[in-house]
């Protein structure tokens, strides 16, 4: 075939089928999700995350499954917002901070917040 046929085709789109609990892949573009692969190192700058797992996502996030250390690691789950949720980490902090304040420590129906960090990537 010579190039004017492949230069007379219309511009080719991905659109992935909607399946459930699969994310929109549309949404991994500037402002979006971040791109995480299982095996990443995610660095807070004091501490390293290795991803294990994928948990889930939701409209303005995806959750991971982390390891932190090597030698006798400990489990957590991370939370990656997307880039232009400007707003919404500081909100977040306040409902954890509030929740934690009303409930005290170790409770079992509030959410341990050990970390809260910034990261960059090609989406922002």
């Amino acid at each position: 075939m010579d190039d004017d046929y492949f230069n007379s085709l219309p511009p080719f789109r991905y659109c992935a089928t909607r399946l459930d609990d699969i994310e929109d892949v549309k949404k991994y573009a500037p402002g979006g999700f971040h791109p995480v692969d299982v095996g990443s190192v995610i660095s807070s700058g004091e501490r390293n995350y290795e991803v294990v797992h994928k948990l889930g996502h939701g409209g303005c996030a995806t959750i991971w499954l982390v390891r932190l250390g090597a030698q006798s690691p400990t489990y957590h789950a991370l939370k990656v917002l997307c880039a232009d949720n400007v707003d919404y980490p500081d909100r977040e902090l306040a409902i954890f901070k509030h929740l934690k304040a009303v409930a005290g420590d170790g409770h079992p129906n509030v959410v341990d917040l050990q970390e809260s960090f910034k990261i960059s990537g090609p989406n922002g």
